[in-house]
């Protein structure tokens, strides 16, 4: 699904980020289940589950008494950059799933007010063991080789 968000009120000075909700339902959660995400962004975000921040990429802490929303990423991503066109996985800890409902949010951060282009597209699945350890040894070694040293 493509989403057209506006950019504010001033094309020059666009909306330092934008904000994603969407529920969904677990019928059998328990705490031996493995669960991984995937998110491609441009430029920075933050993923929060049931309200509990899950993975940081690009986007520093906000100083206190800042808000979120007024936060920019802390540097350009775009063109090959890996972040934009690839998935990076990472572990949910079974302990922040509910039975039921859930909520995952992201906030995507743009790298200043002129940045050209915001996206992301985030995905989450079970996964057994044997996948999971498959899924973790990728994503660690893509880690290794790709993700800035800067940022979660």
């Amino acid at each position: 699904m493509k989403t057209t968000i506006g950019f504010g009120g001033d094309a020059k000075a666009k909306n330092s980020a934008a904000f994603f909700r969407t529920t969904f339902s677990l019928s059998d959660a328990n705490s031996s289940s493995r669960y991984a995400a995937g998110i491609r962004y441009d430029d920075g975000a933050v993923v929060y589950l049931n309200g509990v921040e899950v993975f940081r990429s690009n986007v520093d802490k906000a100083k206190p008494g800042e808000p979120n929303e007024t936060q920019y990423a802390s540097s350009t991503v775009g063109g090959n950059d890996y972040r934009e066109r690839h998935y990076w996985f990472f572990e949910i800890d079974p302990k922040n799933m509910r039975q039921g409902e859930n909520v995952m949010a992201v906030s995507v951060h743009q790298a200043n007010g002129s940045s050209s282009d915001l996206a992301m597209d985030l995905q989450i699945v079970r996964v057994d063991e044997s996948a999971f350890s498959v899924v973790k040894e990728k994503a660690e070694a893509l880690d290794k080789r790709f993700r800035p040293s800067a940022g979660r």
